[in-house]
C-alpha cells in the first residue's frame, strides 16, 4: 500500500469528540464489534455477489455454512441520490419480496416501501430478516 506517513497529531484527534477523526474511528470500532458478533461475517468464503438491476448499488449475501438461515444482506449505495433495491429480484436467494429487515449497524428498520428498500446517498446497510 502506498500510504503517507501517519500524522500523529491528527491521529490523536480520534479521541476528541466532535472531530471527523473521532466519528470515523468510533464508526470503525462499531463495525468491527458487530462483525465479531455475527457468525455470517466470519471469512469462510461465505459470500455471494448479487447481480442487481441498479448500477449504483453493490450487494452481496454473507451466510454461516453451519446455520444457513443466518444470513446478512449487505447493500451499499455508491451514488449521492437515493436508490432503490428491488426485493423481488432476491426471491431466488432466499428472501421474499415482503421480507422485513433490520440494519445491524444502525439497529433500525430501513426505509421500505412495497417491495423496495430505499438507500439514501452513500448509505450502506447490513440487513438481517426480522
Amino acid at each position: 500500500m502506498h500510504r503517507p506517513k501517519i500524522d500523529w497529531e491528527k491521529a490523536e484527534l480520534r479521541k476528541k469528540q466532535g472531530t471527523e477523526q473521532y466519528a470515523i474511528f468510533t464508526a470503525m470500532k462499531k463495525m468491527i464489534s458487530i462483525r465479531k458478533e455475527i457468525s455470517a461475517f466470519a471469512d469462510f468464503n461465505n459470500r455471494e455477489l448479487l447481480h442487481l438491476d441498479n448500477e449504483h448499488l453493490l450487494g452481496f449475501i454473507r451466510f454461516d455454512h453451519q446455520r444457513p438461515s443466518e444470513k446478512v444482506l449487505v447493500v451499499a449505495n455508491f451514488d449521492v441520490n437515493p436508490q432503490y433495491l428491488d426485493l423481488s429480484a432476491l426471491s431466488n436467494k432466499g428472501f421474499s419480496a415482503y421480507s422485513r429487515f433490520i440494519d445491524l449497524y444502525t439497529g433500525k428498520k430501513p426505509s421500505q416501501h412495497d417491495e423496495r428498500i430505499v438507500l439514501h446517498g452513500y448509505q450502506f446497510c447490513w440487513l438481517t430478516e426480522t
